[in-house]
């Protein structure tokens, strides 16, 4: 029965996006912890997750249109639950309502940790972009702040060009 393989395909779904979320705080942790490994496995796990979500959304397009179809709707125009919900079995409603309300808090979950992440690889990148700045221009100075604050005509050798003193 096509309401079954419904409830099923978003029992999947909810699964997947576990699985995303899951990936999602991992790869938070290797950004915090600048674990290059963790990101690159987090990202490989997020792609895969990514396509069985795709296709699981595609299967599920197809059950829909299929319901609307035993329904006497023209599947056609028939592009979201919503739209069929009336149509289900009372069992079967409670229980997509449930799942959708699960997989309502988890994309906007992982809505929120992908943006974290987000900021954090930003951030990351900044500061990677300054210390390669600070290392290439680094050779190219001819003047620089010497102990006090004070101009000098050739930079420290002994002391940072960016920070000279405490302030």
């Amino acid at each position: 029965m096509k309401q079954d393989d419904l409830t099923r395909n978003l029992e999947e779904a909810s699964v997947f996006h576990a699985e995303l979320l899951d990936a999602a705080k991992m790869k938070r942790k290797g950004l915090v912890g600048l674990d290059l490994e963790i990101i690159r496995t987090a990202t490989a796990k997020e792609e895969k997750l990514v396509e069985r979500v795709r296709e699981n959304e595609d299967e599920r397009r197809e059950l829909i249109a299929g319901i609307a179809e035993e329904n006497g709707l023209e599947p056609e125009k028939v592009k979201r639950l919503r739209e069929i919900f009336d149509k289900l079995g009372s069992g079967v409603k409670s229980r997509v309502d449930s799942l959708r309300a699960e997989l309502i808090k988890m994309a906007g979950a992982l809505r929120r940790i992908n943006n974290t992440n987000k900021l954090l690889a930003e951030q990351v990148l900044t500061h990677l972009h300054g210390f390669l700045g600070l290392i290439a221009g680094a050779a190219d100075q001819e003047a620089g702040y010497g102990p006090g604050g004070k101009a000098a005509s050739k930079p420290s050798t002994t002391m940072p060009l960016v920070v000279d003193r405490k302030v």
